[in-house]
């Protein structure tokens, strides 16, 4: 993984951030959001058992969730 961020042009600092499962929650919450993918369809490509599992692997959702806009009423 660091041999392949680094021929990326990925600065060492920025290793700690990037794992094969930061990877693959981005993929999930890109297929699950971007695209609009249906669950299931990436519940298969993952090979998870529960649809739960696969929904928490979208960090997309989650972010949002957090933050304090979302908590303004306009």
């Amino acid at each position: 993984m660091k041999a392949r961020l680094a021929r990326a042009g990925i600065g060492q600092d920025s290793f700690r951030r990037y794992s094969p499962h930061s990877g693959r929650a981005t993929s999930t919450g890109h297929r699950l959001d971007t695209i609009g993918a249906p669950l299931e369809d990436v519940q298969a490509a993952l090979g998870h058992r529960n649809t739960r599992t696969t929904q928490g692997d979208n960090k997309r959702k989650k972010a949002h969730e957090k933050s304090g806009v979302f908590r303004v009423r306009y």
